[in-house]
């Protein structure tokens, strides 16, 4: 029985130990993204539909400067998003179809960063799952959270920027971004956020 004890409380040290450098790779990406002023990655992004089998792939340019972010799709081309303090912009060429919220994720609440800050809290249990020379991957389980399963990411550990997150929610279905050619503290320019709304699109503004 001695022995049984001495076994589990090894591994729940191990276990403690993962977790707290789990936190501290957070801590430092957290750090390191909250001191930028400017943001700019090409994404890939990948939706899979468990129940229904179905997975759709897109790609892109995500871009944050001055309290925006952006969201330029270049497949399926015309694709764009728009969040700023005051509101939400969704555009879809397909449908050729614009709809205007309140962004209720807040003004940067769709960085990569700001995502695992917002599952990473108190209430969540974190481990790193994988990891190489210069690659790290955490996994974090918000306890607080019903609709999301668990949260995946990828840190390069040397230039402290996250390659890739993923959302898998109760139901087994995914949303993944992988990010290549990361910039921080890049320039920018305005024309990036700056998006005109077709003449013939349908505009719903649920602001209204």
């Amino acid at each position: 029985m001695k022995t049984l004890f001495s076994i589990l409380g090894f591994w729940l040290l191990i276990a403690g130990i993962y977790a707290d450098e789990a936190h501290e790779w957070i801590d430092r990406i957290n750090e390191k993204y909250g001191n930028m002023h400017t943001f700019a990655a090409d994404f890939t992004q990948k939706n899979i539909w468990s129940e229904l089998d179905v997975e759709k792939v897109s790609r892109g340019t995500m871009y944050f400067a001055d309290e925006r972010f952006c969201m330029r799709y270049s497949f399926p081309e015309g694709q764009f998003l728009l969040v700023d303090a005051d509101s939400m912009l969704v555009y879809d060429a397909a449908s050729s179809q614009a709809m205007i919220t309140y962004p209720d994720t807040g003004e940067t609440g769709l960085r990569p960063d700001m995502i695992l800050s917002h599952y990473a809290g108190d209430n969540a249990t974190m481990t790193c799952e994988k990891r190489s020379e210069s690659q790290l991957t955490i996994r974090i389980i918000p306890l607080d959270v019903r609709d999301i399963k668990r949260i995946d990411a990828t840190i390069d550990t040397v230039r402290l920027v996250i390659l890739s997150v993923s959302y898998t929610d109760v139901e087994n279905n995914t949303v993944e971004y992988r990010f290549e050619e990361v910039r921080l503290d890049c320039p920018i320019g305005t024309d990036v956020f700056r998006f005109e709304i077709p003449e013939n699109a349908i505009l719903i503004d649920q602001r209204l």
